[in-house]
């Protein structure tokens, strides 16, 4: 964010740090929500704030973005992690295994499209 955005250093510690509260709230909320509600829901949940969050930091609400994205990261993460444990992914055949790595690409391409949408206006000219 400092070198692409011109964010300064201090202000880009902050939000990252901003991040990592964010991800310390969530981890235990996942926890919950996966016994609640199983691992796949709240997975996809946790793309799609994560997804939100690098949309945001995209358009211009990089500090809000920045905690969106970290707390559906800590959601997405323990329950692929649970997911797996639990073996339904792997034992449900190639759907579910195929569900799930389209939603994990889902995940990449958006972050590369925020990626690219972050860079000044500059720096996509060639």
């Amino acid at each position: 964010m400092h070198s692409v955005r011109g964010i300064p250093l201090a202000v880009a510690t902050a939000m990252m740090a901003v991040a990592a509260v964010a991800s310390l709230v969530g981890s235990p909320l996942a926890g919950a929500l996966i016994d609640r509600r199983g691992p796949v829901v709240v997975m996809v949940a946790g793309l799609g704030l994560a997804a939100g969050g690098l949309l945001m930091v995209a358009f211009g609400a990089a500090a809000v973005g920045v905690a969106v994205n970290g707390l559906g990261l800590s959601l997405s993460i323990p329950a692929l992690t649970a997911g797996m444990a639990a073996g339904p992914l792997l034992t449900a055949g190639a759907a579910a295994t195929g569900a799930t790595v389209a939603l994990l690409c889902t995940a990449v391409a958006l972050t590369a499209v925020a990626g690219v949408l972050c860079r000044p206006a500059r720096a996509i000219r060639p």
